[in-house]
């Protein structure tokens, strides 16, 4: 008989920030996760830019309210509805439980939400991002 896996470490929270793209209008979007790990509190979009392109495809600059929100919650750490800096952003109700590293967390909040992505799409998306941030803009020439 396999022994049962040991529960997760840390006490943590995650939030939904949601997103209404028409103002009074009925549907509302899961874009990101705000919350705490280990005293750490992060905010971090969830969608990736080709599904933000799809879902906006005359807006672009729907991306660029979606970030502005995320920042400002990462710059403040205040998550309260009234604390955001935009019309048509909400939060979601707090949801507690435990974890063993962040991305856990954020695995639990795209799981448990109605998200227009799995966790593997994020997870590619995220890896993605990280490599295009590493890889050089121009050629490096060798020096002789």
């Amino acid at each position: 008989m396999k022994p049962f896996p040991k529960l997760p470490k840390y006490p943590a929270y995650w939030i939904s920030v949601l997103f209404t793209p028409v103002i009074c209008g009925e549907d509302i979007l899961f874009v990101g996760v705000c919350g705490e790990f280990n005293t750490t509190k992060f905010a971090e979009r969830i969608l990736p830019d080709e599904t933000l392109k799809r879902l906006f495809p005359k807006s672009p600059q729907a991306q660029e309210f979606i970030d502005f929100v995320i920042d400002n919650l990462n710059k403040n750490g205040d998550f309260r509805t009234d604390a955001l800096i935009l019309q048509g952003f909400s939060l979601g109700r707090r949801s507690d439980t435990y974890c063993d590293c962040k991305l856990d967390l954020i695995e639990q909040a795209i799981k448990f939400s109605s998200s227009f992505v799995s966790f593997e799409e994020y997870l590619s998306w995220k890896e993605s991002k990280v490599l295009s941030q590493r890889i050089p803009t121009r050629p490096v020439e060798p020096i002789h």
